[in-house]
């Protein structure tokens, strides 16, 4: 019997590491005479896996009653296009739900089963009847028999609709499931009430708070954070019933699971723990324009950076490759450069994988690669063919991305703050062109020299002693105005010892030059200011006025002037066992992080000197691949600095992997690369002899 197993950012078959990059192909959307003509685009396109979901609604003709085999439709012939699939030596990536969205009626689920949710007794009974059912007809054709499914998705996108179950859940007045899990976490009610400032007299009246309206409240806060832990318990309840479930009807390949971009009601490190691993679900508007340059780009490069943290593989579950009839009137008609962009920008980020959904055109769906009938539009169709190429060249799962740089991100800030969207340490590297991880204090992957605090100003108790002990073992914590002096409960907590500023000062009027040790950057907004008083182990940092534009308020140019040089203490540095905490008391920026960079010897590995270019160096065995963005309208010409411990060096060859074309240049800490208005590139550098 083959062995299949994750491992190594892969799926192996036996010793044999399975392409997971793919493309969606729906067949029960699709004409059967089509199939193969489809089939062979797919083929043509360079990809080997397919994937597909497989629909309860439409599988079941009547109640208790399924055609798998197209007696009473011929697209219901699933047992067919599985036998397509593997004569053509396609693997098989199989989604059967029973939730499949898809933009099909209620979601892929049949009229009677709708009203209940997922952890209904009602959902749960009819759901197991459809899961036996296609269970038994899947197994053949899983590779642990011999088949081509390597890899299979229970359900989709799990989220407990609480906002349509609100009576159900317990939301409004009457107990339900959120007083069931309030009952698991504090078991009375005493406990609860010293928890949420409340004087309940049963658990059963508490109520949600899904949103910060009393902020200042610290009961108010426990109780909103309560809400969040509630919908992340749901979700990732719900997933292990369906792979439970899955598991006792025979399914024996590896698992995953997708979730919403955006990580708010999903948290992908709960329902990493059971799966074999996650994916995330991304859908940005065209060239990144739907919510505004650079902010949509940004937040797509956070998430799929926070997703390589808590899965064993980083990997896109769906991919756009084209839009749904609704968003197509916000996202615009996809560009061939969009896909350019949003592929090579996956690379960059550390992506493994992924699966383009759609690869084909269905009811529903425009701007895919390959129409209904087995045409091509052409000028989509070539941008697929060459990231494909570009993609099995480079053999993503074998890459590291180059970075000594790591921001801490939390789930629970995330849902509750929103963080990922409005993190000004976020904002400031991405414009400063630093590429970096994320670090989740659970999982603890991506610890690297560098890193900076992000997100709320409350930090789990063994969270912080991490964090403490990261420092202590040699890590560089840096600390905007922002740092962890909260536990989980909202009690007072600073574990860090970092210190209160003694005042903060107006933002009006303050253009500062901050100086760290011989580095040297401008900031400006509100100061947090500290009194510099002799501590042992601190290292104060300071900042000057500068003049800035005069004031443009008549007879007020003297008062900016007799300003000038006025001396603040902005910040210290602290040495912490083999490492340091850097606390500033002023909003990052791009100068900022940067300096902190090089105050700290911190190399960028890659860093473009052009606005609106972004960068990554990946390294494999025996080259270099140099992944660029350029989000501006404009044709970029871009210096990359490229600097830092097995950068390349020296005479190399530079491969323009869209091209093809090759040049020799000699690389001597910086290489300049050319990219056309929203478009993207990647060019692969190997060095001509063996040193480096």
């Amino acid at each position: 019997m083959p062995k299949v197993d994750v491992r190594e950012k892969q799926i192996y078959v036996d010793d044999t590491p399975v392409p997971i990059i793919s493309g969606e192909v729906h067949y029960w959307r699709l004409s059967p005479d089509r199939w193969r003509e489809i089939l062979e685009r797919v083929r043509e396109m360079g990809l080997q896996t397919v994937a597909t979901y497989v629909c309860w609604e439409y599988h079941e003709y009547e109640r208790g009653k399924f055609d798998f085999t197209g007696e009473t439709e011929p697209q219901r012939n699933l047992v067919a296009f599985l036998d397509l699939l593997q004569e053509m030596g396609f693997w098989i990536i199989i989604r059967p739900g029973p939730y499949i969205y898809s933009e099909w009626k209620n979601g892929g689920v049949p009229d009677y089963i709708a009203p209940f949710h997922r952890l209904s007794n009602e959902y749960q009974s009819a759901a197991k009847v459809w899961m036996e059912a296609v269970s038994q007809v899947l197994k053949p054709y899983l590779v642990t028999n011999g088949g081509r499914i390597f890899l299979f998705q229970p359900d989709n996108e799990i989220d407990l609709f609480t906002h349509w179950f609100e009576d159900e859940m317990g939301f409004r007045g009457k107990p339900g499931l959120f007083q069931q899990f309030l009952k698991e976490r504090y078991d009375t009610v005493d406990k609860l009430n010293k928890a949420w400032d409340k004087n309940y007299e049963s658990i059963d009246q508490a109520e949600p708070v899904s949103r910060a309206h009393f902020i200042l409240d610290r009961g108010h806060r426990v109780a909103l954070l309560d809400y969040w832990r509630f919908e992340h318990y749901l979700v990732a309840k719900a997933v292990k019933w369906h792979v439970d479930t899955y598991r006792k009807f025979g399914i024996d390949v590896p698992m995953y699971h997708n979730y919403y971009y955006g990580g708010d009601v999903q948290n992908h490190r709960e329902i990493a723990k059971v799966v074999d691993f996650v994916g995330i679900d991304v859908y940005p508007g065209n060239e990144f324009e739907l919510e505004g340059y650079p902010k949509s780009h940004s937040l797509y490069m956070n998430m799929l950076r926070y997703q390589r943290s808590i899965s064993p593989i980083p990997y896109i579950a769906e991919f756009e490759a084209g839009v749904w009839h609704g968003l197509h009137e916000m996202a615009g008609i996809i560009t061939p450069n969009h896909y350019r962009i949003m592929c090579i920008s996956a690379l960059a980020a550390g992506m493994a994988g992924w699966n383009w959904y759609m690869l084909v055109n269905r009811d529903n769906w425009y701007f895919c690669p390959i129409q209904e009938w087995g045409r091509i539009r052409g000028e989509l169709f070539e941008v697929f063919q060459r990231i494909t190429s570009n993609y099995n060249e480079m053999n993503p799962p074998k890459l590291d991305k180059m970075t000594d740089t790591t921001v801490l991100m939390d789930p629970l800030h995330i849902a509750s703050m929103r963080h990922l969207h409005t993190d000004l340490v976020l904002k400031a590297l991405y414009e400063a062109d630093i590429e970096h991880e994320t670090w989740d204090p659970e999982t603890m992957r991506f610890e690297r020299p560098l890193m900076f605090y992000s997100g709320d100003q409350w930090l789990a108790k063994a969270d912080q002693e991490k964090l403490l002990k990261y420092v202590e073992n040699g890590g560089n914590l840096v600390c905007f105005k922002n740092y962890p002096r909260l536990d989980e409960n909202q009690q007072p907590l600073n574990m860090l010892g970092i210190l209160e500023p003694a005042r903060v000062l107006s933002p009006l009027g303050k253009q500062l030059i901050v100086t760290l040790g011989e580095e040297t950057a401008q900031a400006d907004g509100a100061v947090f200011e500290y009194d510099a008083v002799n501590q042992q182990g601190i290292e104060w940092i300071t900042a000057e006025q500068t003049l800035g534009p005069l004031q443009a308020v008549e007879n007020s140019d003297i008062l900016a002037i007799n300003y000038q040089g006025k001396k603040f203490t902005v910040g210290y540095v602290e040495q912490r066992g083999k490492g340091k905490i850097v606390v500033i008391g002023l909003d990052p920026n791009p100068e900022l992080v940067l300096a902190v960079h090089r105050f700290l010897d911190v190399p960028t590995y890659a860093c473009a000197d052009a606005s609106g270019v972004h960068t990554s160096l990946l390294r494999g065995d025996d080259a270099w691949y140099l992944a660029a963005s350029n989000l501006a309208k404009e044709e970029r010409k871009s210096l990359v600095a490229l600097e830092g411990p097995g950068t390349p060096i020296g005479a190399c060859l530079v491969t323009d992997m869209w091209t093809g074309e090759v040049d020799e240049v000699d690389i001597d800490g910086s290489i300049l690369i050319s990219l056309n208005g929203k478009s993207g590139n990647v060019w692969k550098i190997e060095v001509k002899n063996s040193e480096t």
